[in-house]
C-alpha cells in the first residue's frame, strides 16, 4: 500500500490597500493586494491541516512586494485600509 503526502501552498486575496503605489519593477501605479498564503499538509493531494501561514503585500500586476508580519496583516484589515474586491478580484 502506497501512502501519497506532501505540502501544498494555497493563496487567498484578502483585500487591496486603499492607497495607490507605483511598483519599483513594473513601474505599474495600482492599489497593491494583501494575500494570505497557507502551506497545507496534504494526504493524496487533499488538504488536511495548515501547517504555516504567512502575509504578502504585494503589486496586482507582476506580484512583486513583500512579507509583511501577522500583526501588521491584522492591523490593516482592522483598520479597513484595504478595498473590497468586485467580483473579477479586482480592486473597486
Amino acid at each position: 500500500m502506497f501512502i501519497i503526502w506532501g505540502t501544498r501552498m494555497m493563496n487567498k486575496t484578502l483585500g487591496y490597500f486603499n492607497q495607490a503605489f507605483q511598483c519599483g519593477r513594473c513601474n505599474n501605479v495600482s492599489n497593491y493586494k494583501l494575500i494570505r498564503q497557507r502551506q497545507w499538509f496534504t494526504l493524496f493531494w487533499i488538504p488536511i491541516f495548515p501547517i504555516g501561514t504567512k502575509y504578502f503585500l504585494g503589486c496586482p500586476v507582476c506580484n512583486y512586494g513583500q512579507y509583511i508580519n501577522k500583526k501588521e496583516a491584522k492591523r490593516m484589515l482592522e483598520e479597513n485600509q484595504l478595498l473590497p474586491q468586485n467580483q473579477n478580484g479586482t480592486a473597486q
